[in-house]
């Protein structure tokens, strides 16, 4: 007996140390005259974030297990995004970057009179208007610029958004790629990618509120739902699912009141049946009807309604679980899913609802740099 227990001991301290194996993601970044000091490179939605050495060489070290999109970027050339698949090993990726051709294009900077309504705007779709937006400060929104047609709005950046987020206690770098608001039907595509920093906290107070924070925003998330559909454990982590006639393209009656929804299924969703496993690393989700989201561990909070986010209660609510309520429809035909929790292409999923009423002031790091498995 006493021979069994001891190697069930062992076995489990080499599960456990294999567990927290870390790895590392390498390389060299050139163009086609040679390598490029001082490139910035970093792990989308992480912490780890470095810039190349003086012979184009960098090194991201620490990483966990897991499927992360590598980011390149040097002033004047073309961003460069690839997947690294952290499973067992350290990994060493070589890229190579291609000059931008908009350097090659005259550029007339000309003063906009409507510059800081449209920030605002701006600041108030990107952030979101959660309690923690509030807290949140975009400290060089100077780099940002506005163009306004046809009742859409359309913004860039010359370079890294700073975001200053005081309620989790991240800095962020965002590398804005694309963001369109559309004033008429209130639809929001943005892409871009973050990199995390954590702010010094002023003592332990603040940092365990920065702890309870990040794990609140991180819970009943869009990052949270993709990742326990990965896992195979939405139903264990709170979520239920179900598919309701919500139709992204033609939302709203003739009478310009938005049409009721009506759910379809009465048990949740068979989430097997919408997934299916691709390359190592990755899983695809397709649907067909929206989907209904219920985070069942959390409730529908004061300022989020009256936020104007919510919707219409589905009819047959009475059925549903009390919880927060998204809509979840799909732009394309699949939705690629790694262990992390991130998705692609990211304006290939519609939010509505909780969902569309967090934003960037509630983006967390991936789990696994919460903690959080």
């Amino acid at each position: 007996m006493v021979k069994t227990t001891f190697t069930i001991f062992l076995l489990f301290i080499f599960i456990n140390a294999n567990a927290q194996t870390l790895f590392s993601v390498s390389g060299i970044i050139k163009d086609k005259r040679g390598v490029l000091p001082g490139a910035t490179v970093f792990l989308s939605n992480t912490k780890a974030i470095t810039a190349t050495n003086k012979d184009g060489a960098f090194e991201l070290k620490g990483i966990s297990p897991g499927t992360y999109l590598l980011v390149a970027k040097f002033i004047g050339y073309e961003t460069v995004t690839i997947s690294a698949n952290v499973i067992d090993r350290s990994i060493d990726v070589n890229l190579t970057l291609i000059e931008s051709s908009n350097q090659l294009k005259q550029v007339t900077i000309t003063a906009d009179p409507k510059w800081e309504e449209h920030f605002q705007e701006f600041k108030k779709r990107f952030l979101g208007e959660t309690p923690n937006a509030k807290k949140c400060e975009i400290e060089n929104k100077e780099v940002l610029h506005f163009h306004s047609k046809l009742q859409t709005l359309t913004v860039s950046a010359d370079e890294f958004l700073k975001i200053n987020n005081k309620a989790l206690g991240y800095e962020i770098n965002y590398l804005l790629v694309s963001f369109e608001f559309n004033l008429k039907t209130g639809i929001i595509k943005y892409q871009g990618y973050p990199s995390f920093q954590e702010l010094k906290a002023d003592d332990e107070k603040q940092s365990n509120l920065w702890k309870k924070n990040r794990e609140a925003a991180y819970a009943g998330s869009p990052t949270h739902l993709m990742k326990s559909i990965f896992d195979s454990k939405s139903y264990k982590e709170g979520f239920r699912i179900y598919t309701c006639d919500y139709d992204v393209l033609n939302p709203i009656t003739d009478e310009g009141q938005e049409k009721p929804i009506q759910v379809f299924s009465k048990q949740q969703v068979f989430l097997d049946s919408l997934i299916k496993q691709n390359e190592e690393g990755f899983k695809s989700l397709s649907f067909k009807k929206s989907l209904l989201v219920v985070y069942t561990r959390g409730i529908e909070t004061f300022d989020y309604k009256n936020s104007g986010f919510g919707f219409q209660r589905p009819l047959g609510i009475s059925m549903i679980p009390k919880g927060q309520l998204s809509i979840i429809s799909l732009l394309e035909d699949n939705l690629t899913i790694d262990l992390n929790g991130n998705y692609s292409p990211p304006d290939a999923l519609f939010l509505k609802g909780y969902f569309a009423w967090r934003q960037i002031a509630d983006l967390t790091p991936i789990a696994q740099n919460l903690g959080i498995q």
